[in-house]
């Protein structure tokens, strides 16, 4: 049962934090320093913006609760899934907290205003630090760690990224979306520490029946060449763009997993 637990983590989690450890208990601490990840981060441009006619002046602040489901081997495991958004200066912090049975995790990513482009992440498995990176124009770098001990990230990159999870969900919101439109991203995964592609394309739209209400919503698909993955999200198409139902392929050590996210408060 544990482990079915740690999977669901892995597959509900956008941060999977859950994947880095092999039990349920606390995680061993650091004792050699942790790599320098105290740089001033650098600032985006248009020229560094993935999106063109991002629709930034949409983004509001506010916290949304959605009900999580996975089927794992026959069985359907649920989780509460909260996401916050708030402006800070120049800066949009992004929070998802995740309530399981086995405990809670807390991702957080600083985010550009006006580009979305991410310039840190930082994640816990309770109070214990398990996921730190630092984003840039030519790299993205930090660490993970779980109970074998800390795992150095440093990545290559031509030009900036998203990071997967809430950052990159949140910018493709925020897309100029419309029936037949289509755009192609890049972002890390740091489940699988490499640099995926994000094939996106709003094929029609639907209206949607959801706890929160009935919605007109952008049907989005999301497909990775390279995986062979299809991600589908439902983006309401009023003035605050938000995802009211979500059915995403997670990779995994395990195999693919579904797993389901729909609305069901706004706070």
């Amino acid at each position: 049962m544990r482990k079915n637990l740690l999977i669901i983590f892995l597959a509900l989690s956008s941060l999977a934090i859950a994947a880095m450890m092999s039990s349920c208990s606390s995680i061993k601490k650091i004792i050699k320093p942790a790599p320098d990840t105290t740089v001033t981060y650098e600032k985006y441009d248009g020229k560094n913006a993935p999106i063109k006619k991002l629709r930034k002046g949409l983004l509001k602040t506010g916290k949304y609760e959605y009900n999580a489901t996975l089927e794992l081997k026959g069985e359907i495991y649920n989780v509460k899934l909260f996401r916050e958004i708030k402006f800070q200066k120049d800066y949009i912090i992004l929070t998802e907290d995740i309530h399981t049975a086995i405990g809670k995790s807390t991702d957080r990513f600083m985010v550009d205003t006006a580009t979305l482009l991410p310039f840190s992440r930082v994640a816990y498995e309770g109070i214990d630090e398990v996921l730190k990176l630092v984003f840039s124009k030519k790299a993205v770098s930090g660490y993970t760690v779980d109970d074998m001990g800390q795992t150095n990230v440093n990545v290559d990159i031509k030009s900036p990224v998203f990071s997967d999870g809430f950052n990159l969900e949140l910018a493709i919101t925020l897309m100029p979306l419309d029936e037949g439109y289509r755009n192609t991203v890049k972002y890390y995964d740091f489940r699988l520490d490499d640099i995926r592609t994000a094939e996106i394309e709003v094929p029609a739209i639907d209206e949607i029946q959801s706890f929160y209400g009935n919605f007109k919503c952008y049907r989005v698909f999301v497909h990775d060449p390279d995986l062979n993955t299809l991600d589908i999200y439902w983006v309401s198409t009023d003035g605050i763009p938000k995802i009211i139902k979500a059915e995403t392929e997670v990779p995994t050590d395990f195999g693919k997993r579904r797993k389901a996210f729909e609305l069901v408060n706004i706070y």
